[in-house]
């Protein structure tokens, strides 16, 4: 063969070209798009074509030898993907919840029954684009954490999507309501003293306290909540 000319490496042409042919072997063309000469044989629109085409042929035929494996071994590959869930589902939760994460509703730390919830309510969205668990948890790391995403227990993330608002978070709404009220009553009210206030402001004749105590052994009590000085 003559060391001046050379094989295509296209493999539809097998013509044995001289060294300086440049033209592309699908459209005859001598020049890419952005006016540089063509090389190897192909101009860069039809090597994107046949290089996509390629990329098809060897990703079906990955995905057949990834599945014999996976045949050989079924209990191996499926220890190894629990093991990668856990540690992206463990590097959520720390990049979202910190160190010791934790329900941000009711202070639930166990990590078993934590779940990451969308704070807009748009996670149908984020999983028809990004895909469900594992995959999931990958786009949160390749997208470094985005802002949008808390930590809630599975009780209250539930109660969330059935409900619309978890019931702690109405709860705690109603008890600062409360406390408010009971506040402003001891304002108007600067001499009755703290157990007298929270009776006259709760409407009830008694509280009861803790057990073993009768109700002649509270009223016995001194109440110091409000003077500091009484004893002096």
């Amino acid at each position: 063969m003559n060391s001046k000319n050379i094989y295509c490496k296209i493999n539809k042409c097998l013509k044995l070209h001289p060294f300086w042919y440049h033209r592309c072997c699908y459209c005859q063309t001598h020049y890419n798009p952005d006016g540089s000469i063509v090389k190897n044989g192909k101009c860069r629109p039809c090597g994107n074509k046949a290089s996509k085409a390629s990329e098809k042929r060897h990703r079906e035929e990955r995905t057949k030898r990834r599945h014999m494996r996976y045949l050989k071994n079924p209990e191996f590959y499926k220890e190894k993907a629990k093991n990668e869930r856990i540690k992206e589902r463990t590097l959520a939760l720390k990049a979202y919840g910190g160190e010791y994460p934790k329900c941000v509703c009711c202070g639930e730390s166990q990590v078993e029954f934590l779940v990451l919830d969308h704070i807009n309510n748009d996670g149908k969205i984020e999983r028809k684009k990004y895909g469900t668990g594992n995959a999931y948890y990958r786009s949160l790391r390749k997208r470094g954490y985005p802002k949008g995403v808390q930590i809630l227990c599975h009780n209250c993330n539930m109660a969330k999507e059935f409900y619309g608002e978890c019931p702690h978070k109405l709860l705690k709404l109603k008890s600062g309501n409360l406390l408010l009220d009971f506040k402003n009553y001891c304002f108007f009210h600067p001499t009755e003293r703290f157990w007298q206030s929270l009776l006259n402001w709760s409407g009830y004749s008694f509280i009861f306290g803790s057990k073993g105590k009768s109700y002649d052994d509270y009223s016995k009590l001194e109440d110091t909540f409000y003077f500091e000085g009484k004893n002096e």
